[in-house]
């Protein structure tokens, strides 16, 4: 008996091992080459593709700007490498994600159907249609964990999730891409996470706004308003300012921006896609609809990651914490990228690299009136006019100056006044009686004297 459930064990070790835990934690280059042609539409020549000498060496965008983006392909090793199936059964045909083909044929799908399409039927199409899926159904968890993830590295955002966590559970399972998450009415509605607003403080009409624009430079913000600038991975965090430990987060990935809006560009949006195929499986959602978008692409567009006009609005920004004219503000970017983390792509940024970006005067005005961060920016302005006290000496004597103690500190000056004054009194009357008997006394020497 003792040999027989040694032997089961050894049969139960050897087949766990056999399972992919974590299908996506190992990263190659031709993954993250993959990446960038399912995120961005890259026409990567085949010797780049082959890892032999360059074909197109002043055209290939792997050759040209692969390097820029090894920040943020070290992001996306750190969202995929904690990805665990739910179900490891039948050697994985009943996971979402088995390989890194699969999020990238994931992403063109999100990247086809794009707005117009309600999560519930993007959803089924993709997991549960019997005509589209030929795999055996994926349990829901782990559909809604892979579209997260998948929409996590497109749109550089954390989804709010569908179910309670701690905040600390909560940010690890995110940035893990562990947890599903409540989507709007539709898939990527950016208007509803990203919401207009146009702030009038900002417009060109306003007297103030070439003010208000120069006075948000960075260095203003830490010597004035004594705030701290801290990045972050999540684009709705940008130009947040905590009230409390005064930290304002900063979206620096300028690289990803930049990229999003070149594939915005129309010659882009229509180029067919081409994927490797590492992975020898079928689709977890279908040839279908993966034939779908291979198909039809050269004549149906495909959306951006990011709206045009958030990318190019965010840019704009980042421009004006850190305009290149400003010396101060260049300095402490240099100081951000090489001790905290920033996009060393930030530095590239120049006023006239906006221009291959942008279609006519009119995007550009559309993004100055800065109709999405208008309100942080001005929370940023407003900081710096009336700083709020954070250290102890400043709360002290901010809790001492409050309307409420003028009266108090008007009687105790009056009360000082008076009691000052009959001092004064009683000093002048013992002065007087001092003189009067001094003059006594020289008056009665002068009377014997006679």
């Amino acid at each position: 008996m003792r040999v027989v459930n040694r032997a089961a064990s050894q049969r139960s070790k050897a087949s766990i091992t056999s399972i992919p835990v974590f299908p996506l934690r190992t990263v190659t280059q031709d993954n993250l080459k993959g990446l960038c042609v399912a995120l961005w539409g890259w026409d990567i020549c085949v010797g780049c593709y082959q890892d032999t000498e360059c074909q197109k060496p002043t055209s290939c965008p792997w050759i040209q700007r692969g390097d820029r983006l090894m920040p943020f392909f070290n992001i996306y090793r750190q969202l995929t490498r904690g990805y665990v199936p739910e179900d490891f059964e039948k050697n994985g045909e009943r996971t979402a994600l088995s390989c890194h083909e699969d999020l990238f044929k994931l992403m063109i799908c999100i990247r086809s159907f794009g707005t117009s399409t309600n999560k519930e039927d993007f959803r089924k199409r993709l997991f549960e249609d019997p005509i589209c899926s030929i795999r055996d159904a994926v349990p829901r968890p782990d559909q809604d964990r892979a579209i997260d993830l998948a929409l996590r590295i497109m749109t550089m955002t954390r989804h709010s999730p569908s179910i309670e966590h701690t905040d600390d559970h909560h940010d690890h399972a995110l940035s893990h891409g562990m947890v599903h998450s409540e989507w709007g009415p539709d898939l990527l509605n950016i208007t509803e996470i990203f919401p207009t607003r146009i702030h009038p403080s900002l417009q060109e009409s306003d007297r103030q706004a070439q003010i208000i624009k120069k006075g948000l430079q960075a260095h203003n913000l830490l010597r004035k308003a004594g705030l701290k600038l801290e990045k972050t991975d999540d684009l709705r965090e940008h130009l947040k300012l905590d009230e409390d430990t005064g930290v304002v987060k900063v979206f620096p990935w300028s690289s990803v921006l930049k990229e999003s809006l070149l594939a915005s560009l129309p010659m882009r949006q229509t180029r067919t896609m081409r994927v490797g195929t590492d992975c020898d499986r079928n689709l977890p959602f279908g040839d279908e609809c993966h034939h779908h978008t291979h198909a039809h692409s050269d004549h149906c567009e495909l959306q951006p990651p990011l709206p045009r006009h958030l990318a190019l609005e965010t840019l704009h920004t980042i421009h004006l914490l850190f305009p290149p004219s400003s010396p101060k503000s260049q300095s402490l970017l240099r100081n951000l990228v090489s001790k905290s983390g920033f996009d060393p792509d930030i530095l590239r940024f120049k006023t006239s690299g906006l221009s291959a970006f942008e279609l006519g005067p009119d995007e550009r005005e559309k993004a100055l009136r800065f109709g999405i961060w208008g309100s942080r920016l001005m929370d940023l302005y407003d900081e710096i006019e009336n700083p709020k006290p954070r250290s102890g000496l400043d709360m002290w004597l901010e809790r001492r100056s409050k309307s409420r103690h003028v009266m108090m500190a008007t009687i105790a000056g009056v009360a000082a006044a008076v009691v000052l004054g009959v001092l004064g009194l009683a000093v002048g009357i013992f002065q007087a009686w001092i003189s009067w008997q001094q003059w006594k006394l020289e008056s009665g020497k002068a009377e014997n004297g006679q």
